[in-house]
């Protein structure tokens, strides 16, 4: 991609690492485009992360990108007129307490749940 006139970064598209002018690569697991509702992303994402925090693995979950491409419309809209636009961080949590609420009906797991 050039800016400016200069090569600012390169891509590799098999190893999904972008590497920019100072040398320093980056690595992504995926990019969704305009036509992705937050819906799908969250089962492509957010529903695999969930499951592996409540399986003991450390869970990250971040957007990265330039102001005004709609990470805070990912992350964080609580659409109540389009189900399909809430983001993952509502989606994320819900899921989180529904499936920590069902195992500790069941008596399969207990589960502490801090915010900060």
């Amino acid at each position: 991609m050039q800016v400016a006139g200069r090569q600012s970064l390169t891509t590799d598209g098999i190893a999904r690492t972008i590497r920019l002018t100072n040398g320093k690569p980056w690595t992504f697991d995926g990019v969704y485009g305009d036509r992705e509702n937050n819906r799908h992303i969250f089962f492509k994402i957010g529903a695999p992360l969930v499951r592996a925090a409540l399986e003991g693995s450390n869970a990250t979950l971040i957007a990265h990108g330039q102001a005004g491409t709609g990470k805070t419309y990912s992350l964080h809209d609580v659409s109540r007129l389009q189900p399909a636009a809430e983001g993952l961080a509502p989606r994320m949590l819900r899921m989180l307490l529904e499936r920590a609420h069902a195992a500790a009906l069941a008596g399969s797991h207990q589960y502490q749940l801090s915010l900060q």
